[in-house]
């Protein structure tokens, strides 16, 4: 068939199609049930194809499990129209294009699974899945908060951005999504974020959400405006960021300080550069 040519759908009645190259396909009775199941359930999903006969007739071509299930439930089955059928179709006539994304498909299992009420083992043979697959992608998308996936709605940010925050926890996903588009990161460069998040303790997040150095220091080429390792302010805000995580980490093992009691001059001239330094950085170039 000329892949060029665009399909034309008709309304055929069953009794004008003919199966004379069924001979041509093996029958399974598992299969044949579980077709029968589902289409009792929910309808005919896909179109089949036929080829034109003689004396107005049709012969099957693809679809032979449908119109078996059709002539024996009859038409009364099919759900025209229903919310589940068209969500289904979706999946269903774009799998073998691909043009729909892994986060698309769990878009639509997950509404299923929760608007429509259905469990996983009825989308799955809904969608031709294993239920495995099905429990996957509504996962997928339960992992993501809804910051997140509003912004996915939207294409600001790409399906492997939400692949990648969805390791972290749900709480966590906002900040980190704040952090990935301040910043305009990359899939892979959120990968990174993401993985620094996992593994670095609690007291380094804020400091690598504000100023990811250790991400934007790697760009190839920098982009404009951005603190290279080149620029000295750049090293200097570094080792400052490691000594104030340094910091926060005795703090939290140690939040007395009783060591330092006799210092206290000297740590309130540290405080008062400090915050020296912040009001500068806070002050837009």
């Amino acid at each position: 068939m000329d892949e060029n040519l665009n399909p034309s759908y008709l309304d055929i009645p069953i009794e004008r199609i003919g199966e004379s190259f069924s001979r041509f396909r093996l029958l399974s009775p598992r299969h044949e049930t579980a077709m029968e199941r589902s289409f009792g359930r929910f309808g005919q999903l896909t179109p089949v194809v036929v080829s034109p006969a003689k004396n107005d007739r049709y012969e099957m071509v693809d679809g032979f499990k449908r119109l078996r299930a059709c002539r024996k439930l009859g038409n009364q089955s099919v759900l025209e129209g229903h919310d589940r059928v068209l969500k289904a179709a979706m999946v269903q006539l774009n799998r073998k294009s691909g043009h729909l994304g892994d986060v698309e498909e769990a878009m639509i299992v997950a509404s299923l699974y929760r608007d429509d009420g259905l469990t996983q083992v009825e989308i799955a043979p809904l969608l031709g899945r294993d239920k495995s697959w099905v429990s996957r992608r509504i996962a997928l998308i339960e992992r993501l908060c809804e910051e997140v996936l509003e912004h996915l709605r939207l294409g600001l940010i790409s399906p492997t951005h939400g692949r990648e925050l969805s390791r972290l926890p749900r709480g966590n996903q906002s900040a980190a999504l704040s952090c990935v588009i301040a910043h305009k990161l990359c899939s892979r460069e959120t990968a990174k974020l993401v993985t620094m998040l996992i593994e670095r303790p609690r007291w380094d997040h804020e400091l690598i959400l504000r100023l990811p150095l250790e991400i934007l220091e790697h760009r190839q080429p920098p982009r404009k405006g951005l603190i290279t390792p080149q620029n000295p302010l750049g090293s200097a805000l570094k080792d400052l960021a490691k000594c104030c995580a340094g910091v926060l980490k005795q703090m939290d093992a140690d939040p007395v300080f009783p060591s330092y009691v006799g210092d206290a001059p000297v740590i309130a001239a540290l405080i008062d550069h400090l915050e020296k330094v912040l009001t500068m950085l806070k002050t837009p170039f």
